[in-house]
């Protein structure tokens, strides 16, 4: 058994400087423990990182065209798999011809317990199937690897006649939800679906998601990796939840490893439950960069789940921050984002950056976010804090010198009815979110600010809640 440990790789596609990976490693027990979520926007480096991964799995020294080789290197790459048997290979070029890279492996030969299975984006089901059929040992290092981008239904063909096995079927009705009957022999399959039958292919894009990523664990021996990208494409969210659940579980025993763009497949409930976030980043359009969430900021975020008071502070609005190239806007609570919205439509600035979720629950919750976006990588944070919370702000530049803030002068940013006895509380803008007339200013100096300390990075406008 033999799981990725570290791979480190430079000089491929958009990676330049030597980057470091490091996926979770099951314990065979606990469900998440070997899951590694890869997030980031698009044109990150997240595919990048699985092609390269699946090439390695290869363990042979291979030719790699100028087009994916990085030339703040001078197109010279390289890239290394360590296992946790503490075994390893290293592709590199050896000489100036840098377009062979050549194999260099600490044992005497390819072990078929580190095959790893790698599922890309392109997935089409055939109309047909073979008569044979491929064994997992004989599939996994025939069929196309991810580096070419294009769909494998051609090899797949060959994995159907499996599909009928009790295992599979439990698996597959983990994850859908209807009636769904596969009889195949010779060539031919069909599918019986709700008391319709009809070819394979027949299914939609969604189904061929479930199908390919149900293949890839069914018969996966314990001590496997499973590399997917995209493994939500064309599926309704609620079976993106199913899906995540079926993902969970398995790595218990698989190490699975995939990149997303959904906050379904994503959310801070599984990652607070165990599983690794890794953001792949490019900061202001230079070299992909590799972050890790540490475990210790994941189990200080995992406190707030069960927040009565703020069930919705790490809903799937607080997931679409792993999306975003840059600039965060952090705000206490929900009703400062909308006020600030409003103000920033009411005064005509188009706020850049957006905001994180529906605040983070509360000043003193601060810090813990700060941290989390500092490990993921991010650069252009600005956080706004009330009137009376003058020493967090300090605690918070003290900690995060890089990330900047604003105390505004209210004790809060909307009028709020005050305590029992007690005056009412004046903010920068009435219960309606229209602006003071004598804050106008303020605020518009306050949403300026957030503007230029994203300016250099080219941020949209804060149209949606993150």
């Amino acid at each position: 058994m033999a799981f990725i440990k570290r791979f480190s790789i430079s000089g491929f596609r958009s990676f330049g400087e030597l980057q470091h990976f490091h996926p979770a490693v099951p314990d065979n027990s606990t469900p998440c423990s070997g899951l590694t979520i890869i997030v980031g926007p698009n044109n990150a480096g997240k595919s990048t990182l699985l092609e390269a991964i699946d090439e390695v799995s290869l363990e042979q020294s291979m030719q790699l065209p100028k087009q994916f080789r990085h030339e703040g290197t001078e197109y010279r790459v390289r890239l290394e798999m360590l296992w946790s048997d503490g075994q390893s290979f290293k592709l590199e070029p050896k000489d100036l011809n840098v377009e062979q890279l050549v194999g260099a492996s600490s044992h005497s030969s390819v072990n078929p317990e580190r095959r790893i299975l790698g599922i890309g984006p392109h997935r089409l089901l055939p109309d047909s199937v073979e008569i044979g059929s491929h064994t997992r040992e004989s599939w996994v290092p025939s069929r196309p690897h991810l580096r070419g981008r294009e769909p494998d239904n051609s090899s797949l063909v060959r994995r159907v006649p499996h599909w009928q096995s009790p295992k599979f079927k439990k698996l597959l009705h983990s994850v859908i939800d209807f009636e769904w009957w596969m009889h195949a022999e010779g060539r031919s399959a069909s599918v019986r679906n709700s008391g319709n039958e009809h070819q394979l292919s027949g299914f939609g894009n969604g189904m061929a998601t479930v199908l390919y990523t149900v293949d890839a664990l069914f018969d996966a021996p314990d001590g496997s990796t499973v590399v997917i990208d995209e493994p939500e494409i064309a599926l309704h969210p609620s079976y993106q939840r199913r899906l995540l659940n079926l993902l969970k579980e398995q790595s218990s025993r698989i190490q699975i490893i995939y990149a997303t763009h959904s906050p379904y497949m994503a959310d801070w409930a599984t990652i607070c439950g165990g599983a690794k976030l890794v953001r792949v980043a490019r900061p202001r359009d230079g070299y992909a960069e590799i972050h890790e969430l540490t475990k210790d900021t994941a189990d200080q975020i995992g406190k707030f789940l069960d927040d009565v008071n703020n069930p919705h502070l790490l809903g799937t609005n607080a997931a679409d921050v792993f999306f975003l190239a840059d600039g965060v806007i952090l705000v206490e609570g929900q009703e400062d984002v909308v006020c600030y919205r409003k103000m920033a439509k009411e005064l005509g600035i188009e706020l850049k950056g957006e905001f994180f979720g529906w605040g983070v629950g509360g000043a003193s919750k601060a810090p813990v976010f700060l941290k989390a976006l500092q490990d993921l990588g991010y650069s252009d944070v600005f956080t706004i804090l009330d009137g009376d919370m003058e020493d967090t702000a300090a605690k918070l530049r003290k900690t995060f010198p890089d990330y900047k803030d604003r105390v505004i002068s209210k004790k809060n940013a909307r009028d709020k009815k005050g305590p029992k006895d007690e005056p009412d509380i004046k903010g920068l803008c009435n219960r309606r979110g229209e602006v003071h007339e004598e804050c106008k200013a303020e605020v518009s100096q306050l949403l300026n600010e957030i503007n230029e300390a994203f300016k250099s990075a080219g941020h949209a406008s804060a149209g949606q809640t993150f």
